[in-house]
């Protein structure tokens, strides 16, 4: 098989791969600028976009319902923090 490859023969001769490219490589790039375009885009109005959860809501009502849950509770409220393992 080395022998083969390392010798001319009729069947290892071949002058297409001087010729070997993309008969539709423009096409191609074109398509890729046009995606890469429209994640750009999609990036931009993900990045514009304005929040909809309110972080700071969530840790006032995580508060309030502690202060229930104190209020309701025969034994004492011991609240897990979940460093535990």
């Amino acid at each position: 098989m080395s022998y083969i490859m390392r010798h001319s023969s009729l069947d290892n001769e071949g002058s297409s791969s001087r010729y070997a490219h993309s008969l539709n490589r423009e096409q191609r790039k074109r398509e890729l600028q046009r995606i890469t375009r429209e994640n750009q885009n999609i990036l931009g109005r993900i990045q514009a976009a304005e929040p909809t959860y309110d972080h700071l809501a969530w840790a006032e009502h995580e508060k309030q319902h502690e202060e229930y849950m104190k209020n309701i509770c025969e034994l004492p409220l011991v609240i897990n923090l979940g460093n535990e393992g």
